[in-house]
C-alpha cells in the first residue's frame, strides 16, 4: 500500500460516518482544533467566505457551501455576519459527532440568527428561507435533531 493509501481509507470511513464540511477538517486533524483554522478566519474580508478545509467534502456539498454562503452575504446584517462566521468556525473546531451536545447548542445558535431573516429572504431564489441552505452542511446525524428544533421554533414564533 503506498502513502496515499491511509489517508483515502480515512476519508472514506468519514464520508461514512456522515461527516459534513464542519467534521472533517477537525477527523483529519487527530481531534484536536487547530490555531491556524481560527487565526485564518481573522484575515478573512468582508465578501469572502472563511478558509474551509473541505478536502474530504464533496463536490455537492462544497457548491452547497458556497451557495449558503452567497446566501447568507447577501440577506444578513453586518454583525449577525460575523457572529455567523464564528459559530460555523466553532462548530468546525467541534468536528460534528465528538461533542454532541455542543455542537448542537452552536447550530442551534446560528439557526436561530438564520430565522430572523426568513422574512427578508428572496423567497423564489430562496424557497424556504436560510435554514435549508444550511442544512446539507451539517453532518447527517445531525439533522434530524435541528430540523426537529426547526419545527417547534417556528410553531414558537407563528403563536
Amino acid at each position: 500500500p503506498g502513502p496515499g493509501t491511509a489517508k483515502k481509507a480515512a476519508a472514506a470511513t468519514a464520508s461514512r460516518r456522515g461527516g459534513g464540511v464542519f467534521a472533517s477538517s477537525q477527523r483529519r486533524a487527530g481531534g484536536t482544533a487547530t490555531a491556524t483554522s481560527v487565526a485564518s478566519a481573522d484575515r478573512v474580508g468582508p465578501g469572502e467566505a472563511p478558509a474551509a478545509n473541505t478536502a474530504g467534502a464533496s463536490a455537492g456539498t462544497k457548491a452547497a457551501a458556497k451557495e449558503f454562503y452567497a446566501a447568507i452575504c447577501s440577506v444578513l446584517d453586518p454583525d449577525d455576519m460575523a457572529g455567523v462566521r464564528r459559530k460555523l468556525l466553532e462548530m468546525r473546531a467541534l468536528g460534528g459527532p465528538r461533542d454532541r451536545r455542543t455542537y448542537l447548542r452552536v447550530a442551534k445558535a446560528l439557526i436561530r440568527v438564520l430565522m430572523e431573516y426568513e422574512g427578508r429572504c428572496d423567497e423564489k431564489k430562496y424557497p424556504g428561507g436560510l435554514v435549508p441552505l444550511f442544512m446539507p452542511l451539517l453532518p447527517k446525524i445531525f439533522h434530524e435533531a435541528v430540523g426537529e428544533f426547526v419545527r417547534v421554533h417556528r410553531a414558537d414564533r407563528a403563536m
